[in-house]
């Protein structure tokens, strides 16, 4: 049950935590998309230095879904 004065911060976590599970199912075709822009604007033609680039955003997706877990969790950085 969602305490009524916490309700709203878990309302919003439980919809990122939702958006960042998206994220990661439509990853693929995330890069397919960014991996050639990364490459274009850093001007790099090797496809493995490229690819090393365009996990960036994966690793900023987990570390945010691992923060939300993080805020969520009983014990967590929240304050009560």
């Amino acid at each position: 049950m969602l305490v009524k004065n916490n309700g709203f911060k878990a309302q919003s976590t439980l919809v990122g935590l939702v958006a960042v599970f998206v994220m990661i199912l439509f990853y693929s075709q995330i890069y397919d998309t960014i991996e050639p822009m990364i490459s274009e604007a850093v001007g790099i033609t090797d496809p493995a230095t490229g690819a090393i680039l365009s996990i960036l955003p994966l690793i900023v997706i987990v570390a945010i879904f691992l923060y939300l877990i993080y805020t969520i969790v009983p014990g967590g950085t929240t304050k009560r």
